[in-house]
């Protein structure tokens, strides 16, 4: 168990006994350093924590792992409230949550679920891969386009926190000189 507020560091493989999981709590770090480590089938649950939603709220979300369905990333959401962002139209676009398949680098606009309370809470996730979908590593190269509005919704795809300065400077040739982040209220 990864703790709140904690990292593990991996330098290489993920060799777990069968029945073994990673438990990666709220804030914690899986920080997995070699791009050619070989965890992709490591078995992995992860808990996330968004504070300060109500009803009707959205929050945008992307997944540590690639392969599971959107609606694994908030079971409880109506099934017409996720959305990811088309540059080429300059608008959110609805997604089938069963059959669109999370993606490295994604970002998705989801609403909380139907039965969130109407004051201030977390919204809560738990997403887990049972060895079956792909644990996101290494380099990731996602497609940014600039066909319409130039805007693009990535985000985080990794077990980790992100450096912005060392994310910027990879990525400054496809980047505007400022980025944007969106967040509901404080």
């Amino acid at each position: 168990t990864i703790e709140t507020d904690s990292y593990v560091k991996l330098l290489r493989n993920i060799n777990q006994a069968e029945t073994s999981k990673i438990y990666i709590k709220n804030k914690g770090d899986l920080m997995i350093l070699h791009k050619n480590a070989n965890v992709g089938s490591a078995k992995v649950q992860v808990e996330a924590s968004f504070p300060n939603h109500q009803r009707l709220d959205y929050e945008f979300l992307s997944s540590p792992i690639s392969g599971i369905p959107i609606k694994n990333l908030s079971p409880g959401t109506l099934d017409n409230r996720f959305y990811t962002y088309d540059e080429g139209s300059s608008s959110y676009v609805s997604l089938n949550p069963y059959t669109t398949l999370t993606s490295a680098g994604t970002g998705y606009m989801i609403r909380v679920p139907s039965t969130f309370p109407t004051g201030l809470n977390n919204f809560n996730i738990d997403l887990e891969n049972n060895n079956i979908q792909s644990v996101n590593y290494g380099i990731i190269n996602k497609v940014i386009t600039n066909q319409g509005s130039g805007f693009n919704m990535i985000r985080n795809p990794y077990f980790s926190k992100l450096d912005l300065t060392l994310f910027y400077k990879s990525n400054n040739k496809v980047l505007e000189k400022s980025i944007n982040f969106w967040k509901k209220r404080k």
